[in-house]
């Protein structure tokens, strides 16, 4: 698993389009950036004027053109990334608590931060994300949930709650990958007590208060009293053993997007010739579908030709992509062996 949207954004001009020498197709600087050196416009068969002249708006400005470009540019990143990384990353989900509770008795809060440490192995591969929060109050009013990192005082995620009922879902969706600044440290997920006008229910049903075992994770309730909306003095930290009507549902995966990443040199290649196949697709469907796109039958089929091949006398661009893939799948299978551990139990919390 990788998040798309990262590597898109990072890996975003390692390969470029050159500007062409006629001044009425001006290509962004951030379009023409290339780290690698390498540019789609390197192929005879993607030419700036003709993807000028297939975009779905004709009368389009030269910015929306360069936006047409970045899509293009992270359309191919994604195509190439998700053909090479289809490794299964899942590890573990798991809901905190998972046995019954009885809903009569409350918690009494005290006044400050409650909730939970969450601890990570240093595997640096793992991820997590909090998919969403089951929530037990008694009352009803508004809180809001809060992230913290270690690193960092203000929170990494927030979301205010309004409660209605005694049980109730939150959808979160906070992804917790292994990129950016603050992907190791401790965690703290809970919320501030000033001023609410509800209170948790007590678990203290039978086995009720039984925490999950979650592979990489452990989660020890905690508080920190006289906290505000910032993070805390660690020092001042206590366990605790209550569970603050907070139940969240986590998902532990093996993360690639650090490796692809760091590793972005490896996919240049096969980026520009995926650019370069997304481009010819560009102008072959327009030419098809676009009565004011002229373009000769004999044309038309030449280009289909070096885009597929043609048996005994032309490669063709797809095929030699796949060998680029096949290639480049294997260097990134010889990074994840080192790259990535076996699982454990992480079950102690100092």
């Amino acid at each position: 698993m990788f998040d798309k949207n990262k590597v898109a954004d990072s890996l975003y001009g390692l390969v470029g389009f050159e500007s062409p020498a006629d001044p009425q197709y001006i290509v962004s600087v951030e379009n023409q950036e290339s780290r690698s050196g390498r540019y789609a416009t390197d192929s005879p068969y993607c030419k700036i004027s003709q993807l000028a002249a297939v975009q779905d708006y004709y009368l389009a400005d030269n910015d929306q053109f360069n936006d047409y470009l970045s899509r293009l540019q992270k359309r191919s990143i994604g195509e190439v990334v998700d053909r090479v990384i289809n490794e299964p990353s899942y590890i573990d989900r798991q809901v905190l608590y998972q046995f019954a509770n009885n809903k009569v008795n409350t918690e009494t809060l005290p006044a400050g931060f409650v909730g939970y440490k969450i601890r990570k192995s240093l595997d640096k591969n793992v991820a997590f994300e909090i998919t969403r929060i089951f929530l037990e109050f008694q009352g009803t009013g508004d809180f809001e949930l809060l992230l913290f990192n270690s690193s960092q005082k203000e929170p990494v995620e927030s979301k205010t709650i309004t409660v209605i009922g005694p049980q109730q879902v939150e959808q979160l969706n906070w992804r917790i990958d292994n990129t950016g600044e603050y992907f190791q440290g401790d965690w703290y997920l809970g919320y501030l007590t000033d001023g609410l006008t509800i209170t948790p229910f007590e678990r203290d049903y039978e086995r009720s208060k039984i925490i999950s075992t979650i592979t990489h994770l452990h989660f020890q309730p905690m508080y920190c009293s006289g906290a505000v909306r910032e993070l805390f003095n660690l020092d001042e930290t206590d366990n605790a053993s209550e569970c603050w009507g907070l139940n969240p549902d986590v998902t532990v995966f093996n993360d690639y997007t650090d490796l692809i990443i760091e590793n972005e040199m490896l996919f240049a290649s096969a980026i520009q010739q995926q650019m370069v196949i997304n481009a010819v697709q560009e102008v072959i469907a327009s030419a098809r579908s676009n009565r004011e796109q002229q373009i000769a039958e004999e044309n038309l089929s030449f280009l289909i030709a070096q885009l597929e091949g043609v048996e005994g006398s032309i490669t063709g661009m797809i095929p030699t992509l796949r060998k680029e893939l096949t290639m480049l799948s294997k260097q990134v299978k010889r990074l994840t062996d080192g790259y990535f551990a076996s699982g454990f139990q992480l079950n102690t919390l100092s």
